[in-house]
């Protein structure tokens, strides 16, 4: 005699393709994409582009901290009071994130010589 395995002793069975599907479903930029899109020239690009009808809001309400578009103005203010959206923007303002050399930071390298 075997014994009998209930589903609810050992968890739901999912397929690996469903698990696949949900963790690229809600992909969001790196903190290091958004770092680099935070930086003052990049940001007012951003801001300042043309309407596009494809994107909630026309594109006009955008996180760039978050990477996130909005239906409206009211959506936006709501998620700048977040938890969430007031994490990422201290991770941001706290340090260089990893893969952005901090001798770039300020659009300059540093030569010492030692090529």
């Amino acid at each position: 005699m075997t014994p009998s395995l209930s589903t609810s002793a050992m968890g739901k069975y999912k397929p690996r393709r469903v698990i696949k599907r949900q963790q690229t479903k809600r992909k969001t930029k790196d903190i290091d994409e958004v770092w680099e899109d935070s930086q003052p020239e990049r940001a007012a690009r951003i801001k300042n582009r043309p309407i596009d009808e494809d994107l909630p809001g026309l594109g006009k309400f955008y996180c760039i901290a978050c990477a996130r578009h909005f239906v409206g103005d009211a959506a936006l203010q709501t998620h700048m009071k977040q938890q969430p959206h007031k994490k990422r923007v201290k991770k941001l303002t706290k340090e260089v994130p990893y893969g952005v050399d901090p001798a770039d930071k300020y659009g300059m390298k540093i030569d010492n010589g030692k090529a």
